[in-house]
């Protein structure tokens, strides 16, 4: 008999490691436990390894993490660096620095930044930017930037992800944007690459537009821009511009759902050499009696415009199209849609409203809120969807 000896190797298993920063009472010089935390978040952020996470404690910290915090190896495993539980954390850096945040080379992916204030008041530049290196292929991606306040930059964008090579594959998810830029050209949010998530954010008061995605190097190809709040945009430190609050204008594939677009020139705008884009179950409201809703423009091809509601903009310009092989469906235009509350940005339908039950399915499964569509017979049009009672009724 021959005996066959298995020897099973077990992958090593490395605990995910929590290291803290005080501005306050911290010192650089001790090892990062709660009870003797680092002093600066920069120096916290040497001892990071995949799947560990940097924890700040309250204060204002005059820093900018200038493509210092390392990478992680998966989402499964990302490098965190979030405020700790319960505080305000704000990040200022001094005058003359570029960014609040940036990330740069290919290496630079698997990061998240949680919970933070990035104010930009002192910086030269955009307050988070996501970029490349040395060369175009050599991008940073898998970036996520959540829950966190992006504000005062005086000359660029809130948040900048540049395109080219392999950039892309961020997400950007219950962002507050605002009070960025100073002249058209300076946005909320301008997004150059492919893949990206722009979702549950809030976006406003920015110079530009409210959301821009832009190719001008590689592709803007599936990006996602979904249940965001978007609104007065193109109207900050006394730049009055005609900029919407979203834009597509260029890639294959992109699908914008389920907004709240309000209080601008132009609401949504589909337009540079695109194709393919998806426009579902938008609201969009206009700030005066000469705003436009839904502009599909004259290079834009094979765009699909369905179950929007767009009320309170010039006659004839709530959904506009120039592009060719346009699907326009199920939209609810010019009608008094019932809303709760619009003037103060309630947009909940009432029980009498149009716009219930008369959409089409698009494949969306959630509204503004998180809502499942549908609930009645049929989709709502516009980005909340009516939740149906369901009274159970005992039997004697």
């Amino acid at each position: 008999m021959v005996s066959i000896l298995l020897l099973v190797v077990m992958p090593s298993i490395v605990s995910a490691a929590a290291y803290y920063v005080d501005g306050t009472s911290g010192n650089d010089s001790n090892h990062g436990s709660l009870t003797a935390p680092f002093k600066t978040i920069n120096r916290g952020a040497t001892e990071l390894h995949p799947g560990d996470s940097l924890y700040i404690r309250a204060g204002v910290y005059p820093e900018s993490l200038r493509n210092v915090i390392p990478s992680g190896s998966s989402w499964s495993a990302p490098v965190i660096v979030s405020a700790y539980s319960g505080e305000t954390v704000i990040l200022r850096p001094p005058v003359g620095a570029y960014r609040v945040l940036h990330f740069d080379g290919v290496g630079t992916q698997f990061i998240s930044v949680e919970g933070l204030i990035l104010d930009g008041a002192n910086v030269g530049y955009d307050v988070a930017k996501i970029t490349y290196s040395n060369n175009t292929d050599n991008h940073a991606h898998h970036i996520r930037i959540k829950n966190c306040e992006v504000k005062n930059s005086g000359t660029g964008q809130g948040v900048l992800v540049t395109g080219g090579g392999n950039s892309g594959n961020n997400e950007f998810i219950g962002l507050d944007v605002h009070n960025n830029g100073n002249t058209e050209l300076t946005h909320g949010l301008y997004i150059a690459s492919s893949n990206n998530i722009v979702e549950n954010c809030r976006v406003h008061d920015n110079a530009g537009y409210g959301i821009q995605l832009y190719g001008s190097r590689g592709t803007v190809n599936n990006n996602a821009v979904r249940r965001n709040r978007v609104y007065n945009n193109g109207a900050n430190k006394g730049v009055q511009t005609d900029k919407a609050g979203i834009i597509v204008s260029g890639g294959n594939g992109n699908i914008v759902h389920n907004n709240l677009v309000y209080g601008h020139k132009s609401g949504i705008r589909v337009d540079y050499n695109v194709t393919n884009t998806k426009v579902y179950n938008n609201t969009v409201y206009g700030r005066d009696s000469f705003s436009g809703g839904i502009y599909v423009g004259k290079s834009s091809t094979g765009a699909m415009v369905s179950n929007n509601l767009v009320f309170q903009t010039y006659p004839g310009n709530e959904i506009d199209n120039f592009g060719s092989s346009t699907i326009i469906s199920n939209n609810l235009e010019g009608v008094d849609p019932k809303w709760t509350n619009a003037g103060n940005g309630d947009f909940h339908l009432q029980p009498n409203s149009a716009a219930i039950d008369a959409g089409a399915f698009c494949g969306i499964l959630e509204d503004f809120e998180g809502n499942p569509i549908p609930s009645g017979n049929a989709p709502d049009i516009g980005a909340y969807e009516v939740q149906s009672c369901v009274v159970t009724v005992k039997q004697r």
